[in-house]
């Protein structure tokens, strides 16, 4: 276990920043968010705010502060407009150079423009791609490549990449409580049955068999919830047949976990969802979901009928998420005054590896 005041120490929230959050890859948004040119997203890690932007098929990210008067650049979470500031028009080129400065002449301490394009640079971070996501690293020195930090889950996050369809929603859930709580409670399902009665086991039947197919690389891990089934799948499979064609089949709610904020999933390969963590403060999170239909031939399917499932996909989703949230917050406020160190046991091994990578980084 993990000493208690790692959840609640502000000292050791900023130890978190620069050493887990500035120093590792860490998922940054989907690619075909930022596909189209001068398609950008926006995000705070580690209290740094980053830009992906798309330069005529070339994505950069960027710190996403003007270097003139430190105004944010692109303000919504997505959009599509060039890297022009809002407040003077500066504009920026895929380099990260002031590629257009009004007044230019106005300013007496511009020497020459190789002064302004050293200057005046904005600060780039790294960037790489796997499958259908979008990874940035905030430190100076690129110490590992993308695929080599995955390890063998490189390849599996390229494969579910490819059975996922359209993002059907995007949202943003705040929690009152530290981000490793979070991630200690999607790397189980010993709690599923019990939590999630109504919703995940009620309505799915996930959750109330041991965990299979558990596979490591250093942090990251994944594994199958099985499903037990029910005597209304048979309906509902002949209701939804038209999922019969969906590229990815599976009958259990198949978990992803990528160190340090990324979980993706996939229910029987009928819905998809990407989590997305954000450590706000050492005991607040912000959870930005994202919910995604499965690749098939939707030719000729019934859109009201697509509709209905994508609606209850999400709603679906919420419920569990909610259900957790008000759990996870009631933890937060216990772990400052319990007695012991807690246990887990051998359902809830993933943890286990999460914690060993997470206090090798904070012992070096």
């Amino acid at each position: 276990m993990l000493d208690k005041a790692y959840y609640y120490n502000p000292g050791h929230f900023e130890i978190e920043n620069d050493l887990v959050f500035s120093k590792n890859w860490v998922f940054a948004c989907l690619l075909e968010e930022v596909q189209g040119n001068n398609e950008f997203v926006t995000l705070d890690i580690a209290k740094i705010p980053v830009v992906i932007q798309n330069f005529k098929g070339e994505l950069r990210a960027f710190k996403n502060v003007c270097s003139h008067r430190f105004n944010k650049i692109q303000i919504e979470d997505f959009g599509r407009r060039a890297l022009t500031c809002g407040y003077h028009c500066w504009s920026f080129d895929k380099d990260g150079y002031p590629s257009f400065i009004p007044k230019k002449e106005l300013f007496q301490e511009f020497k020459n423009d190789e002064f302004v394009r050293n200057e005046f640079c904005l600060e780039r971070f790294h960037l790489e791609i796997c499958g259908n996501f979008v990874f940035i690293l905030l430190s100076e020195t690129k110490e590992v490549e993308l695929k080599d930090y995955l390890g063998n889950h490189y390849d599996k996050m390229v494969e579910i990449s490819s059975h996922m369809g359209k993002k059907i929603h995007f949202g943003g859930l705040k929690h009152q409580a530290n981000w490793k709580i979070l991630i200690e409670n999607v790397l189980e399902c010993y709690h599923c049955s019990v939590v999630h009665k109504e919703s995940l086991y009620g309505k799915l039947g996930i959750g109330n068999l041991p965990i299979t197919d558990i596979e490591f690389s250093d942090a990251h891990s994944s594994c199958h919830f099985p499903k037990v089934a029910r005597k209304s799948d048979e309906k509902k499979k002949k209701i939804l047949s038209f999922l019969d064609t969906r590229s990815f089949i599976h009958d259990s709610f198949y978990h992803i976990f990528i160190f340090p904020n990324l979980v993706v999933s996939s229910t029987e390969g009928a819905s998809f969802y990407v989590g997305q963590l954000f450590p706000l403060a050492a005991g607040e999170t912000e959870l930005k979901v994202r919910f995604l239909e499965p690749k098939l031939n939707y030719e000729n399917v019934n859109e009201a009928l697509r509709d209905i499932l994508a609606e209850e996909s999400v709603k679906l989703g919420y419920e569990i998420l909610e259900e957790d949230k008000f759990i996870l917050e009631n933890i937060q406020k216990g772990i400052q005054k319990a007695n012991g160190t807690g246990i887990i046991n051998d359902e809830e091994v993933r943890i286990k590896y999460f914690f060993e990578k997470y206090k090798s980084i904070i012992k070096n």
